[in-house]
């Protein structure tokens, strides 16, 4: 369930945002916050590997540029997502 910057021009969530986005959502409604963040770790590969980028459904592959699709494992964003996860604990 990520979250998407701009569904227009970007139809795809960012993990590097999705950190930063759930700060937010985890005062709203921790369950939630809890869910959308499990996608995410469910994408985890087997090296521990989180995808930069999460395209899903087919109308959003279809309005990402090609050369964004395949995504490189040698490429990480910053942890974000382990503010987040501090702020549950």
């Amino acid at each position: 369930i990520p979250q998407e910057p701009a569904r227009e021009e970007r139809p795809r969530g960012f993990l590097w945002d999705e950190g930063f986005h759930q700060l937010v959502i985890q005062k709203w409604n921790s369950r939630l916050s809890r869910e959308m963040m499990a996608t995410w770790f469910d994408m985890m590969n087997v090296d521990g590997w989180i995808p930069r980028e999460a395209i899903l459904g087919d109308e959003a592959l279809a309005r990402v540029p090609s050369e964004f699709v395949v995504q490189n494992p040698s490429h990480a964003n910053p942890p974000s997502m382990l503010i987040s996860l501090h702020r549950m604990a």
